[in-house]
Formats: structure tokens, sequence, C-alpha cells
């Protein structure tokens, strides 16, 4: 059903990524269901408890993710939320492969978001005759807290995506009303919401939608590069909180919202984002 779908979408790059990322989940949930059924034929006495079925079993009974299925999935806090990632998970790759796009996409979500994201550049690649991968990048810009984004949002070369988490800072909006208000970058809020030697109680927060976009790098499009004295900080996204260069994704540039307030302060903060 699957293959049927990318062949008759003329395998799009973002297509053949959701069936490459369909088969990962298959791999999962196969694993999952052959160890709860010969897990229920063990206890029963009908097979021999292995090794591998005991180690599951005393890991369910603590609450806690079996090592062989932890090392074939994705991280997770605990049992419940390694299982309610299985269903979120799945209802997004359903919802993908049957209408080919989804209203915002988690890349949370995804066993390879860098791929993904790859996917999208060759897409618009493809879409644009002449244009190579390696004169592209891909262009992000916040959107409003609670915007769900306006149709011109979401054509074919457009996606948002969501579940996107800041850390060491957070996303705000300036003071002031209509045209004269702004979001940008700032410190952390206290506990008391006031500045002075109160904890911070929050060292993460999750962002509004983010629009993503490719575009042709040349004379009218440039690549924001990080600069120490810039009020742009160009953040890193990572896959989650294992700051590694496997785990890197992507970069977002994000303005601060004091002009005064340069890149380097937000590297000394530790600012950057996570998928999960």
């Amino acid at each position: 059903h699957v293959r049927q779908k990318v062949d008759d979408r003329k395998k799009r790059p973002l297509d053949i990524c959701c069936k490459q990322e369909i088969e990962r989940m298959q791999n999962v949930i196969k694993t999952l269901r052959t160890t709860l059924t010969d897990l229920e034929l063990a206890i029963d006495g009908t097979i021999v408890m292995n090794d591998l079925l005991y180690n599951a079993m005393n890991s369910l009974y603590d609450g806690r993710i079996p090592d062989h299925w932890r090392k074939i999935s994705w991280p997770a806090t605990g049992l419940k939320d390694w299982f309610d990632q299985v269903k979120l998970r799945y209802d997004q790759y359903d919802k993908w492969i049957e209408t080919g796009r989804v209203e915002a996409f988690w890349l949370g979500g995804m066993f390879n978001p860098a791929g993904f994201l790859t996917s999208l550049r060759q897409e618009t690649c493809r879409a644009n005759n002449g244009w190579s991968l390696d004169q592209t990048f891909l262009m992000s810009e916040v959107q409003s807290q609670g915007s769900k984004g306006n149709d011109k949002d979401k054509g074919e070369d457009k996606i948002m995506i969501r579940g996107i988490w800041i850390e060491g800072a957070r996303w705000y909006k300036s003071l002031g009303s209509g045209a004269g208000s702004q979001w940008g970058l700032t410190e952390l809020i206290t506990s008391t919401g006031k500045r002075g030697g109160k904890p911070v109680t929050d060292l993460r927060s999750e962002m509004p939608l983010i629009k993503l976009w490719t575009v042709r790098r040349d004379g009218q499009n440039k690549e924001i590069l990080f600069k120490t004295d810039s009020d742009t900080y160009v953040c890193p996204v990572y896959s989650n909180s294992n700051r590694t260069d496997l785990n890197y994704v992507f970069d977002i540039p994000l303005k601060s919202l004091s002009s005064n307030v340069k890149a380097r302060h937000w590297v000394l903060r530790g600012v950057c984002m996570t998928t999960i």
C-alpha cells in the first residue's frame, strides 16, 4: 500500500522519505509485537524464557523501556512516554502517506529529521529545473504565538514544523501594540517573574510554528552565517538533548529582542533547540 502511494505520486522526495520512515517504524512495531507475544508464551511455559525476554519482563515490570526496543527506536523519559510516541508517530505517518502532507510536521516524531529536510530541498530543486542541491539552503521564519499559518504558507514549497523546544532562553514578544511589537530571544523567566536572585523555573519552552522553505543561494538570498557580534543568533537544532554531531539537524537564525544583546551572549547561555 505504501509503495503504491509513492509510485502513484511519481516518487516525490518527501514521499520516499515518508516510506523510509514507515519502514523503520514497522521494524519497531514488529519487534514490539514479537516481544509481547513471546513473553506471554514464556510466562505460560509454552516457550523457553531466554535472557532477552527475561530482561524485557523486568524492564516492563519496573516501567522501563527494554534495551532492545530503545536501540531501534527513540529516547524517551519512561515506558508511558515511549508508548505515547508510538501512537503519535503512527498518526503522523498515516496522515502523511495518505495525503502527501500534514499541516505541521513534527520533526521529533521522525527517525531522520535531517533527511526529511534534505528531501524538502530536493523537492524544490525538482520543481525548479536547473537548481542543484548544493546551491540551495533552508530559510526559516518563526510564526506568531498561536498562529496556524495561512493558506499562502501551505504551498508545495513551504512547510510548517512544530514541537521545537528552546533551551537556555525564551522566545518572547516585546511590550507594544500593533506593528510596534516584535518577537525575539530574551532571558529565561525567574520564579517571581522578575530579575534578581530567584531561581529559573523552566529551562526550556516550546517554540511556535516555524515556517521552512528552500531558496537558491544568489545575490538576493544569502545564508545567515554565525557572527558573535551580530544581534541574530544562528541557533543549532538537535534531535534530542545530547548535543553531539550525530544529533545535529540544522540551524535556525533567531533575532535578539534587544539589539544590544549579541550572539555571543546566547553562546555563553548555551542556547539551543531540540525536536523533543
